[in-house]
């Protein structure tokens, strides 16, 4: 059986914030799933690192991370519906999780932050405020996880570059990206020398 986790758990498109980075859970799927690779031995076991553990075990330890990863390949359904029902476990276990998602791109915050001050309870209001659709991202796989978070008055943070901010941090380097964003991302500060090494 392979040791390294696939590769759905590198696409990260939902990040659960408890507070800063102390360990994360990589979560392989609780149950088979019918849309892809339903033959993989990876399929409905769950790891911790190289260690495999029980649902129950897993949940426990996540409800004390400081962050949780919940990663899918994009497009598969069954992965979002996995990471609704850890989201939906863990306020069971008492956290209230700000939830980061990477479809949203850093110049959406502010409107996100407007539209819930303003008393926006529904996912697909918000989608239409930060103009979703046109963006590659199949809105009704993600829809349930910003309710979700909507629902249970959970913080949402937009986590993505636009394509005109990651085709100016290309051309131009960081500099390219405001100061605060710069101290908001870490990156007005330089990595730890044993990060740049594994780098």
């Amino acid at each position: 059986m392979p040791r390294r986790c696939p590769r759905t758990w590198f696409a990260m498109s939902l990040i659960v914030l408890f507070i800063p980075v102390s360990q994360a859970i990589a979560l392989a799927q609780a149950e088979p799933q019918a849309l892809r690779h339903g033959d993989h031995p990876l399929v409905g076991q769950i790891w911790s690192g190289e260690v495999q553990s029980e649902r129950q075990e897993a949940l426990a330890r996540m409800a004390r991370a400081d962050v949780v990863l919940l990663g899918e390949s994009h497009g598969n359904a069954d992965h979002h519906a996995r990471q609704l029902e850890v989201l939906q476990a863990l306020l069971a276990l008492g956290r209230r999780p700000a939830l980061a998602f990477e479809i949203f791109d850093l110049e959406d915050q502010e409107i996100i932050d407007r539209q819930r001050l303003a008393g926006v309870a529904d996912a697909d209001d918000l989608a239409e405020a930060v103009n979703m659709s046109g963006r590659g991202w199949t809105w009704a796989e993600y829809r349930p996880l910003v309710q979700f978070a909507l629902d249970q008055a959970l913080p949402i943070v937009a986590t993505n570059l636009s394509r005109r901010g990651a085709m100016a941090v290309a051309m131009e380097g960081l500099q390219s990206l405001s100061g605060e964003d710069r101290a908001r991302l870490g990156l007005d500060r330089p990595l730890p020398e044993d990060a740049m090494q594994r780098l």
